[in-house]
């Protein structure tokens, strides 16, 4: 028997809805939370470190003349950071920004707004990156060193006496609880005070966290207990804030640390993770991100989203990290 279906009328009209959802990560941490400094004043943007020499409490024999003297200045360093320019272009025919498309109002304005997104997730990742700095030429664009290369004990490239101690970076495959207290531990003797520090962390970094409050057995898992509310109705595993001995760490997840430019999420961004203190990690800004436009030349509009800056690592030496 004849019949009319759907699958072979003609003229059934589409269903398409409202709804364009982007899944992706967008948020970026060290970009939103770390200080900003002043703006470089120069493609080269530089700082000083210094130390103290180590003690001495010898004694002085009474009566005796001061005949040796010393350089307070001779521990000073100069150090510093290249800026780097970030672009994300975009360009929407006149014809597309005309026509109705679901779930966008205006294609250019979502463009805009995508750019300024990617170019924040781009400085991210540059920031969090194991990127050395390069000096722009005509063929060569400002490279600037990323933290990676900062809190690095073996960077030729960084003076031995600022190095990041090797005793201060840990392994996060193989991470425990005690292992995370002997980075802590050396930071602090490094640094010579007890901090509050900011471990920006990989995902794989922050699951092992987490479970530094559940107990193993050696041959029978010993009972995980967990003190709760009654009224609470919820179990809490996660750990956002580590309370030890020789730091205070709030944790904060980030997912574009240990990235390679060009390449997918792997492994090495998920096992990252940079012990910082604000006071020693800034980011420095010499454009924040803007919209420029450029003229249509009848094809439709066309521009560019630009961020120029730096980061600024006051001294590696009492920093961690965790690769």
């Amino acid at each position: 028997m004849a019949q009319t279906t759907s699958f072979d009328a003609v003229g059934n009209r589409e269903d398409l809805t409202g709804f364009l959802t982007t899944v992706s990560p967008e948020e970026t941490p060290m970009l939103s939370g770390l200080p900003k400094v002043r703006a470089p004043r120069a493609t080269f943007m530089e700082w000083q470190t210094d130390d103290n020499e180590i003690v001495s409490f010898n004694g002085v024999n009474e009566g005796s003349d001061q005949t040796t003297h010393e350089d307070k200045a001779e521990n000073r360093l100069r150090i510093g950071n290249r800026i780097q320019e970030f672009r994300r272009a975009y360009r929407v025919s006149n014809i597309q920004e005309m026509v109705m498309t679901a779930g966008v109002s205006s294609e250019l304005a979502r463009a805009k707004a995508k750019s300024i997104i990617e170019l924040k997730r781009d400085c991210e990742s540059a920031f969090g990156a194991d990127q050395e700095l390069q000096a722009g030429t005509e063929a060569l664009p400002h490279l600037l060193r990323g933290l990676g290369k900062w809190i690095d004990s073996g960077n030729t490239n960084i003076d031995a006496s600022i190095r990041t101690p090797a005793a201060s970076i840990g392994t996060t495959s193989s991470l425990v609880e005690s292992g995370f207290n002997d980075v802590l531990q050396n930071v602090y003797e490094t640094a010579g005070v007890i901090q509050n520090m900011r471990l920006y962390a990989g995902s794989s970094l922050q699951r092992k966290i987490s479970d530094f409050t559940r107990a193993e057995g050696t041959t029978t898992p010993t009972p995980f207990q967990v003190n709760s509310m009654q009224t609470d109705r919820e179990i809490v595993f996660s750990v956002q804030f580590y309370r030890g001995d020789y730091a205070n760490v709030q944790v904060i997840s980030d997912l574009f640390l240990g990235r390679t430019s060009d390449t997918a999420f792997g492994t090495t961004a998920k096992e990252r993770g940079y012990l910082i203190t604000p006071e020693m990690v800034q980011v420095g800004i010499l454009e924040a991100p803007n919209i420029f436009e450029q003229s249509d030349e009848g094809g439709g509009e066309r521009g560019f989203a630009r961020a120029i800056k730096t980061i600024v690592v006051r001294n590696p030496h009492g920093l961690g990290k965790f690769a």
